[in-house]
């Protein structure tokens, strides 16, 4: 099974089992049946500082987000909004009666003072279907609603509809400019406002070691997920969002199907179907787990949840701490103190007579 593969396999396994994983009542047979798509055991290079040696005593895990990750890039959505306006008008048309309100009540003093089912009613009934105002129907309806609903907001009302149903005028542009903004701040959103937990394959990666154990004088921490099954449930939890980073090219997604799911739910308040699909959801997050190749040497693997202000999560799975060759004695002797407490072994790293790799050897803490 190719990397990408078990990535959309686990995605596929979450988006039919969320509900059970998110309320802790995963089977386990369904446990069993993640713990053979993620690896035995991955490794967390840290730099010595209290925080990271409080979070050993206390067998949890800091969360970051991925705006605070060295790749810029990372969960990132790759669209075209150039390339995909015509779709975009097409969607801001077919939704027109949503938009109207919306652009209303944001670019005028209208608050609140008409629904969607007026604009939709003022729309029919004085406009043509080229989005031409017919004069004769405007001023028969100005005749009979004018006084109930002001003929001053109707007339605002029409103006605006004017504006948005004809694209060459500048109020088209400002509704379309308005959908796009929203679009662009996608990728923004998904980097503050969800957050990961990196980990790596193995505990000999030397870029890590220079770069997140402070040129090895921290430490490696190895979890273990081969023997988990009398953990608590919430504790467990975690490891269905523990998903490996692909190292590829992102297609192009189709940006508007996203959109359509997003505006009905969250904007418009539509609860209608809208032919989002399993495979959009796949191909969203596909891409929010993608990396450029240039960052394969970092072999990741991360846990990937929505930001609730719960940057801190249990993970009472650690099974060997490694240190550093360059560390100090301070760290050592912290170390050695909690691994004796929690029985954990103690692995120490070391350069060879030649001083050209790294070894390791178990530390005696008795």
């Amino acid at each position: 099974m190719t990397r990408k593969e078990r990535l959309i396999k686990i995605i596929k396994s979450n988006y039919h089992n969320r509900e059970i994983i998110e309320s802790c009542s995963f089977t386990n047979d369904l446990l069993m049946e993640r713990l053979e798509l993620i690896p035995k055991k991955l490794y967390k290079y840290r730099e010595y500082n209290d925080y990271n040696i409080d979070s050993l005593e206390n067998d949890y895990i800091w969360f970051s987000t991925p705006s605070e990750c060295d790749d810029d890039l990372d969960c990132t959505v790759n669209y075209d909004l150039v390339k995909q306006f015509p779709q975009i008008k097409e969607f801001v048309f077919s939704h027109i009666d949503d938009f109207l309100l919306l652009f209303i009540t944001k670019n005028t003093n209208i608050k609140n003072k008409f629904t969607k089912e007026q604009i939709k009613s003022i729309r029919e009934a004085c406009f043509s279907s080229e989005g031409v105002i017919v004069k004769e129907k405007a001023e028969e309806y100005l005749a009979l609603h004018g006084e109930d609903e002001s003929l001053k907001l109707v007339e605002t009302v029409m103006s605006k509809i004017k504006g948005c149903l004809n694209d060459n005028t500048e109020d088209f542009k400002r509704v379309a400019l308005m959908l796009i903004d929203v679009i662009n701040g996608i990728n923004d959103h998904t980097r503050k406002k969800n957050m990961i937990y990196c980990l790596c394959e193995t505990y000999k990666n030397e870029a890590l070691w220079s770069k997140y154990a402070e040129k090895n004088t921290g430490y490696c921490i190895e979890y273990s997920f081969e023997s988990i099954k009398h953990k608590d449930k919430s504790d467990i939890k975690n490891l269905f969002y523990l998903m490996p980073v692909y190292y590829g090219k992102k297609k192009e997604y189709k940006i508007v199907s996203f959109f359509d799911n997003g505006m009905n739910k969250h904007l418009f308040e539509n609860d209608i179907d809208n032919g989002y699909s399993e495979d959009d959801d796949i191909e969203l997050n596909v891409q929010l787990q993608t990396k450029k190749h240039s960052w394969s040497w970092q072999k990741e693997w991360r846990i990937a949840l929505k930001f609730e202000n719960n940057n801190r999560q249990p993970f009472p799975f650690i099974s060997k701490i490694i240190l550093g060759c360059n560390a100090k004695d301070e760290l050592k002797e912290k170390l050695i103190n909690i691994c004796k407490l929690k029985k954990i072994p103690l692995y120490i790293q070391y350069k060879s007579s030649s001083n050209s790799e790294y070894k390791y050897r178990k530390l005696k803490l008795d």
